[in-house]
């Protein structure tokens, strides 16, 4: 049966989203982006981070977890610290990236 499928031309292979690790620091991590960063666009970074396992959202609440902050980020830092949520600049994101390559 499965020889049949390949012949019809069905692919057997995975073509979802790779998450590399259980153990990611991302992994079910639920993640505000705010500012602009010189390495990578925020489109760029969040695809990243939802590829090991992070859940991108827009605004900082209670249920935030990190909130990563580049240059001339605003409200968003502002809330999170009024939260007591805990904050990520550029360089130690990247350090900790480099230390997960995928």
């Amino acid at each position: 049966r499965i020889t049949r499928l390949k012949n019809y031309g069905v692919n057997m292979h995975y073509l979802g989203k790779k998450i590399t690790s259980e153990k990611s620091f991302w992994m079910n991590k639920t993640v505000v982006i705010t500012g602009s960063f010189t390495t990578y666009g925020r489109s760029q970074l969040a695809q990243l981070l939802e590829d090991r396992g992070a859940k991108i959202v827009g605004s900082v609440s209670s249920k935030t977890n990190l909130v990563l902050v580049g240059d001339d980020a605003g409200s968003k830092l502002s809330k999170a610290k009024e939260l007591g949520v805990e904050t990520m600049d550029e360089a130690s994101l990247l350090i900790l990236l480099n230390e997960e390559k995928v």
